[in-house]
């Protein structure tokens, strides 16, 4: 792996390190439209770097680039978790909403059939 090469794979990580923290920051604000918009750069940052890095072996990175990936997974865990936790409070909720809408239903009633006066016998 080239000098110039490293220096761009730092450049990539760092900027992606700070992308991951403002996605925690937009996230623990409850800013999902934010949180788009960084996941988006992120993506584009992540996709540039899996290119650079394919075929280099992790001895040949160097402990700055280990380092910063380490940090990176911590923050990509927490946002993990965060989300998992959001996911199954929507879930409990969105059951909470069916269980009460199956109630209201149980609990309607019929109309009250309006009293015919003449009987259709007769």
């Amino acid at each position: 792996m080239g000098k110039d090469n490293k220096e761009i794979i730092l450049t990539l990580l760092n900027k992606w390190r700070d992308i991951a923290v403002k996605e925690a920051e937009a996230l623990s604000k409850g800013d999902l439209e934010v949180l788009g918009k960084l996941t988006k750069e992120s993506l584009h940052i992540r996709s540039r770097l899996d290119k650079l890095l394919t075929g280099i072996d992790s001895s040949d990175m160097g402990n700055d680039i280990l380092c910063i990936m380490k940090e990176i997974h911590e923050v990509h865990t927490y946002l993990t978790n965060e989300l998992s936790r959001g996911r199954d409070e929507l879930s409990d909720r969105i059951g909470n909403i069916r269980k009460n809408k199956s109630s209201l239903n149980g609990y309607k009633q019929k109309k009250v059939a309006i009293p015919r006066f003449m009987s259709e016998r007769t």
